[in-house]
């Protein structure tokens, strides 16, 4: 049984048959319907009954840390369920900060050369690819989803698609709707 470890939920129960001397299980990352659940932490238990039925069940636990599963809101650089936060220096450097769950950040992915003037607002995964995307509205007002890819760094070769080519510099605040 696959447990997501924040909220308790079981994500998957996997059964076997009789087996002699040692027991084998994997996951592949999925649900029991196939889909992909969120990259992050998660607990596994596996209990294991005698063949003979004399006895109890033995059973054991653990934890795992899942990467490449469907991407979680904000989660740009590690791939581990944990939201990161995104910043923009005077200078134009777009820096992904990560996250460690505790209040604090650790690695960075930087890249430089943007305007100073831009809005960029993390987005969820716009495309499908499992990696979240970033917004950006430039100063023409033009709006760009960019998918920099999991744990990469927005740069300014980073492909995009245009949502809007003017009217977005109106607003002077956009944000992204989440937990």
């Amino acid at each position: 049984m696959f447990r997501n470890r924040a909220t308790g939920a079981t994500l998957r129960t996997l059964s076997g048959g009789a087996a002699h001397d040692a027991v084998r299980t994997s996951w592949n990352g999925r649900t029991s319907t196939g889909a992909y659940v969120p990259s992050g932490t998660y607990s596994w238990t596996l209990t294991v009954a005698p063949a003979d039925k004399h006895g109890a069940s033995a059973t054991a636990s653990g934890s795992l840390k899942l990467t490449g599963g469907a991407a979680v809101r904000r989660d740009h650089v590690g791939s581990d369920g944990i939201g990161d936060l995104l910043t923009l220096t005077p200078s134009g450097a777009l820096t992904f900060h990560q996250g460690d769950g505790a209040g604090k950040f650790s690695t960075k992915t930087t890249a430089s050369g943007r305007p100073a003037s831009i809005m960029a607002v993390p987005f969820g995964d716009l495309n499908g690819d499992r990696c979240d995307d970033v917004l950006v509205r430039l100063n023409s007002g033009a709006l760009r989803a960019y998918r920099p890819g999991c744990g990469k760094a927005l740069t300014t070769s980073t492909t995009y698609t245009t949502r809007g080519t003017s009217g977005w510099n109106q607003y002077n605040v956009l944000t992204s709707p989440g937990d």
